[in-house]
């Protein structure tokens, strides 16, 4: 009984489950057409604005290193290291620039930032939030596409070349001069999966936003098929109330004629001496009778509500019975 009555509630015409239907689809289809076309141009604009914020970070490091150090060389030169052993230099580079990459990487967390030095072939600064890296990773120059180039360049690549993989980075890199000669490249780098958030965040929003504009054209749908069964009701009530008076007034208009031929046959059967014919006229008034017998029950048992009161008021006082 309930799960009837909460069908007739939540289905009160028969065609309530293809209005559902439609009010889904169409709430859903543009923002699945919206989350296909438009999540990965987001996507896109998103991994461009990273690629300009690693482009300004690169940019930061050069400055960084011409306005306090001049260049890798002049540092070397500072620290006694310019004719040092590769590894003295190594040492002297890192302790040199690792204040520089420390206070990038506080200012932009979660971005690896990072010196190279080609003279050495080492990373001789690296900075990348708490995650640990050897101090000095030895990379040949024939590894990097900015040496052959001489221009900056973004890369999207693995991290890691070994047997276990590391994440696919991001990742800018910068050329560094000392007048002519390219002498080493920064570079900063981002996971690939910092970027997805973002990404996820804009579908999550974007279906969120056609679930609510489901759910409030379906509670719409409700109300009004709601509110269409009730006029129907009401239209078929109305109908129905106005054929009953109809046809209350023709039964009750009938009852005169009848009555009239009973009045009739009765007087031609005591006036009648032949005996086929009073049989006839005694049948003949057995039938009037069953016709006025339904006439009286139609009316005395149909719903007409007002309708009988009024054919009543308008009776006929001299009708013959």
């Amino acid at each position: 009984m309930a799960t009837r009555k909460l069908k007739s509630v939540l289905f009160p015409t028969v065609m309530a489950w293809k209005a559902y239907a439609v009010v889904i689809v169409a709430a859903l289809l543009p923002a699945a057409i919206m989350a296909a076309v438009g999540v990965p141009q987001f996507g896109a604009v998103e991994r461009q604005a990273r690629e300009r914020e690693l482009r300004s970070i690169c940019r930061l490091l050069d400055l960084e290193l011409a306005g306090s150090l001049e260049s890798m060389d002049a540092a070397l030169q500072a620290a006694g290291a310019a004719e040092a052993s590769p590894a003295e230099q190594a040492w002297a580079l890192h302790a040199a620039l690792q204040p520089i990459v420390d206070r990038v990487c506080a200012a932009y967390p979660g971005v690896e930032v990072g010196y190279y030095s080609r003279t050495l072939g080492l990373e001789v600064a690296v900075g990348r939030g708490s995650d640990v890296r050897p101090i000095f990773r030895v990379r040949s120059p024939e590894d990097f596409r900015v040496y052959q180039t001489g221009r900056p360049e973004t890369t999207y690549s693995s991290a890691d070349r070994g047997i276990l993989r590391g994440p696919a980075l991001l990742t800018h890199t910068y050329p560094l001069y000392d007048g002519d000669e390219l002498v080493g490249h920064v570079w900063a780098g981002v996971e690939a999966r910092q970027l997805v958030p973002g990404t996820v965040a804009a579908a999550s929003g974007v279906v969120a936003t056609a679930m609510a504009s489901a759910a409030a054209m379906l509670v719409a749908a409700w109300w009004l098929m709601n509110a269409l069964a009730g006029w129907e009701r009401e239209a078929a009530a109305r109908r129905t109330a106005a054929a009953d008076r109809l046809a209350a007034e023709v039964v009750y208009e009938l009852r005169n004629p009848i009555s009239v031929a009973r009045g009739l046959a009765k007087i031609v059967l005591s006036e009648e001496d032949d005996l086929r014919r009073r049989m006839w006229m005694g049948n003949l008034i057995r039938q009037l009778d069953h016709m006025s017998n339904i006439a009286s029950e139609y009316l005395g048992g149909a719903p007409l509500g007002d309708a009988r009161g009024e054919l009543e008021c308008r009776a006929r006082p001299g009708s013959v019975q």
